[in-house]
């Protein structure tokens, strides 16, 4: 079981990293839209500190931390309020090409799953036990 955590946590920042990935394509492809904003872009910013925590807390769940684990459910809560929020605020001008439909329809709702898989994996009694070692 330690071992199954351990990769799906590791497959679950995998994709993360692909959604970051395409968010950077498409900044680059869509870059005449918004003029160079990106370093100073508020929203930018909360996305790239938020970015760093996500993987840090991979990192901490790997290794069986207990602040991985307390601060999980918080981050992905974080994840989507944040998606949301942007979204209405400033609204994503998205090239749809093939890497849309393969983050789109595959990679994000794999992410979404996996942050469940890892979710409920925290609270299984064997993985609990990693944690209090």
């Amino acid at each position: 079981m330690e071992r199954t955590f351990k990769y799906c946590v590791l497959f679950q920042a995998f994709l993360f990293g692909t959604v970051l990935i395409w968010g950077g394509y498409q900044a680059n492809i869509n870059g005449d839209v918004v003029k160079d904003s990106y370093a100073t872009d508020f929203g930018n910013i909360i996305f790239m500190a938020y970015s760093i925590a996500y993987f840090i807390n991979a990192y901490l769940l790997f290794k069986f931390n207990n602040f991985g684990k307390v601060s999980f459910l918080p981050l992905v809560a974080l994840f989507v309020i944040l998606g949301f929020v942007t979204e209405i605020i400033n609204p994503l001008q998205i090239t749809k090409d093939l890497f849309y439909i393969i983050v789109f329809y595959l990679v994000s709702p794999i992410l979404f799953i996996m942050q469940g898989v890892v979710l409920s994996m925290l609270f299984s009694k064997e993985i609990i036990n990693y944690f209090n070692k």
